[in-house]
């Protein structure tokens, strides 16, 4: 993966640092083997928007992307989409 998720990724500030978390845990979401949704090929459309917006610069939108894709995922009312959504 050719991206700014590729291992080694330096998070120089909070903000790509959050961003990056908060990827990693819509990925980790995505990833369950208990997720069988249909809204599953959007929580994807929305991690790699995410990505786009975090190899652009744009870490507010990168975790705002990630947020969407969770809450397809696990809900917005858990414990997951809480935490990351907390994340500043």
């Amino acid at each position: 993966m050719g991206d700014a998720l590729s291992l080694g990724m330096n998070a120089n500030t909070v903000t790509d640092a959050v961003a990056y978390v908060a990827i990693h845990q819509a990925r980790l979401a995505y990833d369950a083997p208990a997720v069988k949704d249909p809204m599953l090929s959007s929580a994807k459309l929305c991690i790699d928007d995410a990505v786009a917006c975090l190899d652009r610069g744009q870490y507010s939108a990168a975790r705002d992307w990630a947020l969407r894709s969770l809450a397809y995922t696990v809900g917005r009312f858990s414990d997951v989409y809480r935490r990351v959504e907390e994340l500043t």
